[in-house]
């Protein structure tokens, strides 16, 4: 699925809410991804680019995990408020201004890198054959990308 909203927020879990995300790409929203404060949310094998936030937790929600998911050219990767959560693994965060703020601090086997997507500007974000991203997300079985 694609979420694309210029105005605001592409998908808001709501408070006290739960939910899992996966396999989306969210383009150019405002905010794309919002867990409003008590949501408990699942997220992984999504994309986020170029939008002004990526993800933002509101206090007292909570995103576990969030994992395998491409944080790439946005304002904003990650915002979290106090006593929000984020819990985050083989995440990869690349040219977002700001990477994260609030108390999220990533996981030890998040990291950086140019996701080399295939063609952006065309919305094709497969993984280009040479990107450092393939095979490198969670090996668990549970969130295997068929994609790579």
């Amino acid at each position: 699925m694609r979420v694309e909203s210029t105005a605001g927020t592409g998908l808001f879990v709501a408070a006290n809410a739960a939910a899992s995300v996966s396999n989306c790409i969210f383009y150019k929203n405002k905010t794309a991804l919002k867990a409003g404060g008590g949501a408990q949310l699942q997220c992984f094998n999504n994309t986020f680019y170029q939008n002004t936030q990526a993800i933002r937790v509101e206090p007292g929600g909570t995103i576990d995990p969030l994992r395998n998911c491409v944080l790439a050219d946005n304002g904003l990767g990650v915002s979290v408020g106090d006593g929000g959560s984020v819990a985050s693994g083989y995440c990869a965060f690349f040219k977002n201004t700001l990477a994260y703020d609030g108390p999220y601090v990533p996981g030890d086997t998040d990291f950086v890198s140019n996701p080399q997507f295939v063609d952006p500007d065309r919305n094709n974000f497969h993984l280009s054959q040479t990107s450092n991203l393939r095979n490198t997300g969670d090996p668990s079985p549970q969130y295997q990308d068929v994609d790579g």
